[in-house]
């Protein structure tokens, strides 16, 4: 009789085990699926806002000539032709940072050059840092109490870009609401006047 038994019980355990292996198992495929699914969404979402990104950015250099944004008396006069920016692009805030080059070739990224060759990188960020602090014309659509600012880092990595853009994700405030993250887009933009570093953002 023992020994009869001893099979039924071996028989339910050898059951038992196998059920919570394949249980485990259907989760564990289950999770991976999961995870996988929303990989592949969160990829498809960020293409799909660096493409938007693009093109507005596209439209907003060929829209630019247009606007008054160039600084007049050092006050963030533009400001007006930003708001028009803005209402062509209504779902992007705007912030243009002026960057006047040290150099006769009104080329950031040839002062960059410059500036790597002659050891002189880290004179050239503050420098630059500084400028844009001072220049920035009132952001549209954004806190101007809390504008964008790069690390430098992230502005050394805009220098070094050969397409002269960086995307970046940022918490950023709009006007009269809470942080929201953000997709950025940061461009070097000529102009006769300036270089203008451009931020372009939409919600993530």
């Amino acid at each position: 009789m023992l020994p009869g038994l001893r099979g039924r019980w071996s028989a339910k355990s050898l059951r038992q085990r196998l059920t919570y292996f394949y249980t485990g198992l259907l989760v564990v495929l289950l999770l991976l699926a999961t995870v996988t699914v929303q990989q592949l969404m969160r990829q498809d979402l960020e293409r799909s806002l660096e493409a938007d990104l693009a093109d507005t950015y596209a439209q907003f250099v060929t829209l630019s000539p247009e606007l008054k944004l160039e600084l007049e008396d050092g006050t963030g006069a533009g400001n007006s032709g930003l708001a028009e920016a803005r209402s062509r692009f209504p779902s992007s805030v705007l912030q243009i940072d002026p960057v006047v080059p040290r150099s006769q070739t009104q080329d950031l990224s040839a002062d960059w050059a410059t500036a790597r060759a002659e050891g002189g990188e880290q004179a050239l960020l503050d420098w630059v840092k500084k400028q844009t602090g001072a220049l920035r014309l009132r952001p549209v659509g954004i806190d101007p109490a809390e504008p964008l600012t790069l690390s430098q880092d992230e502005l050394r990595q805009l220098l070094e870009s050969p397409s002269r853009q960086i995307l970046i994700n940022r918490s950023v405030r709009p006007q009269f609401s809470d942080p929201e993250p953000m997709r950025v887009l940061v461009a070097l933009t000529p102009s006769p006047c300036s270089s203008r570093q451009m931020h372009l953002r939409r919600t993530c």
